[in-house]
């Protein structure tokens, strides 16, 4: 059995070569659905150009942004999480260790705790 503690670099050369078969595939995968990938990339570039263009628009885009990376930071959390390391560990590292500290910082800053938090 190898594991992290017990066989530090046969895990390392493992997960390295995970990530390049992985890598692999995801190339494989973008170039069998060329017009998804090109239409994905096409609307990452006209977000990503949007973003810099001052106007009326850029309000909303800048909460969709906000809203988006919020959405992509806990699913990867959750992912993360469902992980598992034998402890309840994790749950307070990945969840509520960050969110104790912004609700800290955010209270901190206005000087009150009436504010929303997300």
């Amino acid at each position: 059995r190898i594991t992290l503690l017990s066989a530090p670099l046969s895990t390392l050369y493992y997960f390295a070569l995970f990530l390049l078969r992985l890598g692999t595939s995801g190339v494989h995968l973008v170039a069998r659905h060329r017009l998804l990938s090109g239409t994905a990339a096409l609307l990452a570039l006209s977000a990503a150009i949007a973003l810099r263009i001052p106007g009326p628009h850029l309000p909303v885009l800048e909460l969709l942004w906000h809203h988006t990376t919020t959405a992509f930071y806990w699913i990867i959390l959750g992912v993360l999480s469902s992980v598992g390391f034998g402890t309840g560990l994790h749950t307070f590292v990945l969840y509520l260790g960050p969110h104790i500290a912004k609700t800290a910082l955010a209270a901190s800053a206005c000087g009150h705790t009436s504010f929303a938090v997300y």
